[in-house]
């Protein structure tokens, strides 16, 4: 074991330091330039609560690579009246992320919390899962909490999370806003990742992302959720994103989404364009309010709450509940129809390089990945809920 002095490499992009165990993973912080290379499993248990790597004042700007080994027993509780970012890694800029998996990691803390990355301005999220549980207050997330434009693009891909997401009010009693299944804000392109679990917050609450924003061009393209996601006294619940001012293409939502107004089945509130996507989700319902029944008059529709921007060649189960009490911007299909591709194919769906279906015994899926780094298990877990194999 290395304890702290690392088990080879000298910090390179070519010969990165090699990371063994709990104290290597904690000495990260004192080479926040470096690159790192995780050589085995690592189990954070003697470390009660894990302290975030990188901060405003002294950011991560180098790599690592879990190399596909796990790390356990992930502890942050990370609170103060001025204490944010709260995760395995605190503010990260322009770096790399790769193949790294941490399981039934905890998370809680302020504003900015998430299990992998608190804050990342530009860099690369590749091939990484997270499961476990996040409790904030704002820039909520499950894989990150926020990623502004402030440094470039960033870019999240073949990535996966699960679990419970919280976004709680604050101190001062202000309400949670930007909570996610994978990000709370996001700026940047995000490909081929997925949620399963349940989030809870107040305003833009989203399966995937809370908030996606209207920078350069943001992107959220073949990616899926099976969630439960409530924005309760808020706004701007979706099952994929909760407010968008990009791109939603190739996207499907399964699950239920409950808010108090603009709530929809992929997007809450939307103000930029849905494509080629469809809504799976059980139900789109509106909460109970404190004086009668539920409202459905606040924008909700089958796709989006709120459009104010373009929903082009989607779909709708006609089994979704309260279809009948919501806007509807998507073609309505029966469970038998949504089961064969030329349903799809007429609107220009891509069966060669995205979807897949079996031909009236599934609705349309991701084509699986071929990345080895994937097991057989998480490629079925991924398509198993509309029936792929």
């Amino acid at each position: 074991m290395a304890n702290g002095s690392f088990g080879g490499g000298n910090g390179t992009a070519n010969n990165p330091y090699l990371v063994e165990d709990a104290a290597d993973l904690d000495a990260i912080r004192y080479n926040l330039g470096s690159n790192f290379k995780q050589s085995k499993k690592i189990d954070l248990y003697n470390f009660a609560e894990w302290e975030p790597i990188g901060d405003w004042d002294s950011p991560f700007t180098g790599s690592f690579d879990g190399d596909n080994h796990p790390i356990t027993n992930l502890n942050v509780r990370w609170l103060g009246e001025y204490v944010y970012c709260a995760g395995l890694f605190g503010y990260a800029e322009n770096s790399t992320f790769e193949n790294i998996e941490i399981i039934e990691g905890k998370v809680y803390g302020g504003d900015y919390a998430a299990i992998l990355i608190s804050q990342i301005a530009g860099g690369e999220i590749r091939n990484c899962k997270v499961s476990g549980s996040v409790n904030g207050t704002g820039y909520v997330g499950g894989l990150l909490g926020f990623s502004p434009n402030w440094d470039g693009h960033t870019i999240i891909e073949d990535c996966i999370a699960s679990g419970v997401i919280i976004g709680r009010a604050n101190q001062d009693g202000d309400d949670s806003s930007y909570v996610g299944g994978v990000a709370g804000w996001f700026d940047g392109a995000m490909k081929k990742c997925s949620f399963e679990g349940s989030i809870n917050g107040s305003e833009n609450v989203g399966g995937l992302v809370g908030y996606v924003s209207g920078g350069d061009e943001p992107l959220i393209m073949n990616c899926f959720t099976s969630a439960s996601v409530i924005s309760n006294n808020g706004y701007a619940a979706g099952g994929i994103v909760g407010a968008l001012e990009g791109v939603v293409m190739n996207c499907y939502a399964d699950g239920s989404i409950m808010g108090s107004y603009e709530v929809g089945g992929i997007v809450g509130d939307l103000g930029g364009v849905v494509r080629n996507s469809y809504a799976l989700n059980k139900s789109v319902t509106a909460l109970r309010s404190n004086t009668g029944p539920p409202d459905y008059e606040n924008d909700f529709g089958d796709i989006a709450g709120y459009n104010g921007g373009m929903i082009e060649s989607c779909y709708v189960i006609e089994s979704m509940g309260n279809l009948g009490s919501i806007s509807r911007y998507a073609e309505i299909v029966t469970e038998k129809n949504a089961r064969i591709k030329a349903t799809y194919e007429k609107r220009g769906w891509d069966f060669k390089e995205v979807w897949r279906i079996k031909e009236e015994e599934s609705f349309p899926y991701f084509i699986p990945p071929k990345s080895k780094s994937r097991t057989k298990c998480d490629r079925i877990n991924i398509n198993k809920l509309l029936g792929g194999y």
